[in-house]
C-alpha cells in the first residue's frame, strides 16, 4: 500500500479516462493541455484540507513528481497544485 507523507498528496493519473467535465457553467475539455485529472490515493499527515482519498481532482500538467508503480502512473503533488475537486 502506497502512502503519502508529510505535506504531499498521492494522486493516480487518469489520463486514459474521459476528462470532459462540467462544473457549474465551466466545461473542461478532454483535450485540455494545461490540466490533468487524477484520483486521490493518499493524503500526507501534515496536509490540512477537506480533500480525501477517492476524490477526483484536476491539477496542472507539470505538478509534482511523476512515477510508475505496477504499470500505473502516479504523482506526488502539493495542495497548492490542485485546481479543483470534483
Amino acid at each position: 500500500i502506497m502512502k503519502a507523507v508529510n505535506q504531499s498528496i498521492l494522486v493516480q493519473d487518469l489520463k486514459g479516462e474521459s476528462c470532459v467535465q462540467k462544473i457549474g457553467d465551466i466545461v473542461i475539455p478532454e483535450n485540455s493541455n494545461e490540466y490533468t485529472i487524477g484520483k486521490v490515493i493518499s493524503i500526507g499527515e501534515k496536509v490540512e484540507s477537506d480533500i480525501k482519498p477517492g476524490d477526483t481532482v484536476y491539477f496542472y500538467n507539470n505538478a509534482g513528481k511523476t512515477f510508475t508503480h505496477e504499470l500505473e502512473e502516479y504523482r506526488l503533488i502539493n495542495i497548492s497544485e490542485i485546481i479543483v475537486v470534483l
